[in-house]
């Protein structure tokens, strides 16, 4: 994945959320997220339940250890990152966490 992605991941708590940031080091915009998150959720062998999209971003479900993790992404902040659905998932988020930033 960081051939093709190259970036870097990092926790962080924004508005008493914790989020699992993507700093990436290519261009990633609108047009190439599913691309970007089609590959990720592959290459981590996560489950997509849904995708969604609205006129500057996205918000797919993911499934991973029977929990569910929004990955999102904002065209005008290029903000891309993971979060929960419910603060009990917490420990998935970290889990995965400990997966993306040990690469």
């Amino acid at each position: 994945m960081n051939s093709l992605f190259p970036g870097n991941w990092s926790l962080h708590m924004r508005s008493d959320e914790l989020q699992l940031c993507f700093n990436p080091e290519f261009d990633l915009h609108f047009d190439n997220f599913p691309e970007f998150a089609a590959h990720l959720t592959t290459s981590l062998n996560l489950k997509l339940v849904q995708q969604d999209m609205a006129a500057d971003s996205y918000c797919w479900v993911i499934n991973d250890a029977d929990k569910h993790l929004l990955l999102n992404y904002q065209e005008m902040s290029q903000g891309c990152w993971f979060c929960v659905t419910r603060e009990d998932d917490e420990a998935v988020l970290l889990s995965l966490a400990n997966r993306l930033i040990a690469k």
